[in-house]
């Protein structure tokens, strides 16, 4: 009886101190995409580099399960925008594409950024996703960039628009489409691990 009782408790330890650090937001991102036509390259690219980075990717939106992008890739959103707590993330990175433009005025979309950066955590945004940020206040006298063709929209909300692939300014970077997911990414994963 006594070897079952010690077993019982190196086994409660050993699954214990396997699940604490899964859950710990030290080392989980949030990622943002809408309930469809995402831009593939923008989300598998950033999401692969931040995993190999260490961290491990938790996809949210307005809808649950199999979601389409632009390319036809298949990303799970493991659970929908309002019950997403950014206290439970490192960090948040918002997924461009051309369905994002249903997020631009999504509350829970602008709630969980602005409470990202109360909390002083890095936020990623790229092609039409900035627009979400811009409208929560978040880019207000911040240099960002975006997709060339909505860059107005982030102007009006007082971003200081840079014609370049990937902006950051502190810790919020910006990417202006597909092909600068790569160096979004690699940018995200810099403010991540607070370089």
């Amino acid at each position: 009886m006594k070897r079952v009782v010690i077993l019982i408790v190196l086994l409660s330890v050993l699954i214990i101190g396997a699940i604490i650090p899964a859950l710990s937001a030290d080392n989980k991102v949030l990622f943002i995409i809408a309930p469809s036509d995402f831009r593939d390259e923008e989300y598998f690219t950033t999401k692969n580099i931040v995993e190999r980075g260490g961290f491990q990717v938790d996809t949210a939106s307005t809808a649950t399960g199999e979601i389409t992008g632009v390319m036809g890739g298949i990303a799970i959103s493991k659970f929908t925008l309002d019950r997403a707590n950014i206290k439970n993330y490192i960090g948040v990175v918002f997924i461009g594409g051309p369905g994002a433009q249903v997020l631009w005025d999504n509350a829970d979309a602008q709630k969980i950024g602005r409470d990202a950066k109360a909390l002083g955590k890095p936020i990623g945004a790229i092609c039409f996703a900035p627009v979400i940020i811009a409208r929560a206040g978040i880019l207000k006298n911040v240099k960002a960039t975006c997709w060339p063709g909505v860059s107005n929209e982030i102007i009006k909300k007082g971003a200081t628009y840079i014609d370049k692939p990937c902006v950051r300014d502190g810790k919020i970077v910006t990417g202006s489409g597909p092909a600068a997911a790569e160096e979004f990414g690699k940018t995200v994963l810099q403010v991540l691990k607070g370089k």
